[in-house]
């Protein structure tokens, strides 16, 4: 089994990725928008 995180915040993958078990990290861009100042402009 893979495991994947969903989250817009690098903090948390950093977190989870420390764990060993993490195979990835998918998003959303209305999420890096919110938690990131300037993405939501550039994913328009």
């Amino acid at each position: 089994m893979r495991l994947f995180i969903d989250t817009g915040s690098v903090a948390e993958v950093e977190e989870i990725g420390a764990w060993g078990v993490l195979s990835g990290a998918t998003t959303n861009p209305s999420w890096l928008g919110a938690l990131t100042a300037g993405v939501s402009a550039v994913s328009r």
